[in-house]
């Protein structure tokens, strides 16, 4: 019915919508959302989710408008928080609810990569948190979205919580940091491969970080550079 409703006269497309959800046959409707006529795209996504189709509506977002942050948060809440952070563009009005709850959701990439979509966040609570959850990568890989925020103050907390790797690879990205302060912390706390790999990123080293790469094994790079 849902694939084929030009051949039916006299149907009323809501009812007909809201009978297919009510005996277990959401998916259809979804697949086929633009062939009905005169649906609320978000009172029918909210109805797949709450009898449980949400995958559903995740996997055809394409076909619905007119979405907001309460699908979104309801999609999450349904273990569908990929396809939110997948498609943000599908919702309107997302605030700093739906943020945090996509970084609790594993998808805080998406969040750094989108900060301007959200309303009333704190950068710097953002950065902070995403860091906390195991995703400062995201933070390094896209710190020119956030505003606000002490570079210097980002980079040791990502070093302190073993991400520096990061802000090794994505020194560049990095503004006012003095280079041999951050290598000789990274060598410090055991992350001196970090800064090896990625020796041609760094500026202003001397002997003392060549002398400590030696200590902690990594001549090699000295060696080569």
């Amino acid at each position: 019915v849902a694939e084929n409703l030009d051949k039916f006269s006299g149907l009323n497309h809501k009812t007909i919508a809201l009978k297919l959800i009510e005996v277990g046959d959401g998916k259809a409707v979804a697949e086929n959302l633009d062939k009905f006529s005169g649906l609320n795209h978000k009172t029918i996504a909210l109805k797949l989710i709450e009898v449980g189709d949400g995958k559903a509506v995740a996997e055809n977002l394409d076909k619905f408008s007119g979405l907001d942050q309460e699908v979104a948060l309801k999609l999450i809440e349904v273990r569908q928080g990929k396809a939110v952070a997948e498609n943000l563009d599908k919702f309107s009005n997302l605030d700093r609810e739906v943020a945090l709850k996509l970084i609790d959701a594993d998808c805080g990439w998406a969040v750094a990569e989108n900060l301007d979509k959200f309303s009333g966040l704190n950068h710097k609570t953002i950065a902070l948190k995403l860091i906390e959850v195991g995703e400062g990568k995201a933070v390094a890989y896209y710190l020119e979205n956030f505003s606000g925020l002490d570079h210097k103050t980002i980079a040791l907390k990502l070093i302190e919580v073993g991400e520096g790797k990061a802000v090794a690879y994505y020194l560049e990205n990095f503004s006012g940091l003095d280079h041999k302060e951050i290598a000789l912390k990274l060598i410090e706390v055991y992350q001196g491969e970090a800064v090896a790999q990625h020796l041609d990123k760094f500026f202003g080293l001397d002997r003392e970080v060549a002398l400590k790469l030696i200590e902690v094994y990594q001549g090699k790079a000295v060696a080569k550079n």
